[in-house]
């Protein structure tokens, strides 16, 4: 029996070279369009009863009503985004500062969100105050959603884990649920000991999300407790399984056509697109279904939007998310999303101490272009003056954070006076500097760990014309 010589690694030889990691694009520009369109169609969610009171036709507003279905795809397009960084985790102190950069992006505009919100619970309180018959009869902190604790708890975002319900402005629950999610993850990636097992934590969340789903009865609130925490936890698990399987594209396609993107999935991908659009028509047109079915259909349609827009094409799916409108819209979706609900009650309150009636067409009408207006007015404002300047600040400390780099000797002078200059000097360590002989006395005071080359005086350096003058003179 012949002894079997171990393999030794050959990086000329395709069977034992390692696989490279698939050039993954650092910025998913359809992905951003398709991350606006959605938070526009939330923002006509909590418009719907203007809507459907301003007489739509019932597809627009079983379409309109149905659009909370939005959320849960914000929750795919997170799981995916986010997975490349999470995956990356190794340390605690790699997930440390994944948590810091997380509550950085969400603090800024959240706080603004949550002190309109609290303003106009002070400002109904206030005037309530005054005895006017026209105030709401019932007091501003009453509310269960209006509580101190409600205020307390959604100020630190603990309300989509432990309620109440819709506390101080609509959207926070689902930053609630992701913001705490994103940090089990990466706590869960960290603890793993082996690269090859971290990508199971992403199905490990989808079956936890499922199986809290399935626990609740699906006519439960849906923004709280364990309905709310399943919607996330299904969402950011099927969005890191739909990474996995956009690597695994991205690789073969490089390895058979060299590039990714053949024209076959091209064309696949444009095709799969369309339809992925029309599967999200569909889940907001048939929400109830989708309710009814504990929202696990939205985990297939959403990963489903996500893996065929993730896959390069030139359809026209592809190309609408890339115009500049959609561009616009998803580059500041997040602010979009956290403000529109603060601007939407801001309309509601003016009508109410105006003393108009929200039923009435033209109040209907009116509050409908307010919000749109004032959310994107608030989205651009937010964006440029809240997001991007607390993401400057953060840069900044980061830089001064950092250790200084060593000084190099020759710039650390010790007296102005000096008459000598430093040369840093670097040998090879088989160089050994020759032995200086006796004869060679070095100047006095001179630094002994010195080499003679930086102990040498400087050149002096002499302009033309003066040397010149110097031969003239030496000449006369």
């Amino acid at each position: 029996m012949e002894a079997r010589t171990p393999t030794v690694s050959d990086p000329h030889d395709a069977r034992t070279r390692p696989t490279p990691a698939p050039a993954v694009r650092s910025r998913f520009t359809e992905l951003d369009g398709l991350r606006g369109v959605a938070a526009l169609a939330v923002i006509f969610f909590h418009l719907r009863d203007y809507v459907i009171g301003l007489g739509a036709w019932d597809w627009v507003g079983e379409i309109v009503g149905g659009s909370y279905m939005m959320v849960d795809l914000f929750f795919v397009l997170s799981g995916f985004v986010l997975s490349k960084k999470m995956l990356s985790t190794a340390t605690a102190g790699d997930a440390r500062r994944f948590v810091v950069a997380r509550v950085r992006r969400f603090a800024p505009l959240h706080v603004t969100a949550w002190s309109i919100a609290l303003a106009l619970c002070l400002m109904t309180f206030l005037w309530q105050l005054t005895g006017d018959p026209d105030a709401p009869r019932k007091m501003a902190f009453a509310a269960s959603d209006a509580t101190p604790w409600a205020w307390v708890s959604s100020l630190f975002l603990l309300h989509g884990f432990v309620g109440p319900e819709f506390a101080s402005y609509s959207a926070a629950w689902s930053l609630s649920v992701e913001l705490y999610l994103n940090v089990l993850i990466v706590v869960a990636i960290a603890l793993v000991p082996r690269v090859r097992l971290k990508p199971l934590v992403g199905p490990a969340m989808l079956v936890l999300g499922a199986v809290l789903l399935l626990s609740r009865d699906h006519h439960d609130p849906n923004t709280v407790g364990f309905i709310g925490v399943g919607r996330g936890a299904l969402g950011l698990g099927a969005g890191m399984i739909v990474y996995q399987l956009y690597l695994r594209t991205i690789r073969t396609q490089e390895a058979t056509h060299g590039t990714p993107g053949s024209p076959r999935s091209r064309h696949l991908a444009a095709a799969g697109s369309m339809l992925a659009v029309g599967f999200l028509i569909a889940s907001m047109y048939r929400s109830d279904l989708v309710k009814r079915e504990h929202f696990l259909l939205m985990a297939l349609v959403g990963g489903f939007a996500v893996y065929t827009l993730a896959v390069p094409s030139a359809g026209p799916v592809h190309r609408f998310c890339n115009t500049r409108l959609a561009q616009w819209l998803g580059t500041r979706s997040f602010a979009l999303y956290a403000l529109h609900g603060p601007m939407l009650m801001c309309g509601e309150w003016l009508m109410r101490f105006l003393d108009y009636n929200k039923k009435a067409p033209q109040v209907e009408a009116f509050l409908i272009v307010w919000t749109i207006v004032l959310s994107l007015a608030a989205a651009e404002v937010g964006h440029r003056w809240i997001e991007r300047s607390w993401e400057q600040h953060a840069a900044r400390q980061a830089a001064r954070s950092r250790p200084e780099a060593p000084v190099a000797r020759h710039a650390r002078a010790s007296t102005p006076e000096a008459s000598t200059a430093r040369v840093a000097v670097s040998l090879p360590r088989e160089v050994s500097l020759p032995e200086v002989p006796v004869d060679d006395a070095r100047p006095a005071g001179a630094d002994p760990h010195l080499t003679d080359v930086e102990t040498q005086p400087l050149p002096r350096v002499v302009s033309p014309r003066a040397e010149q003058r110097s031969n003239a003179d030496s000449r006369r």
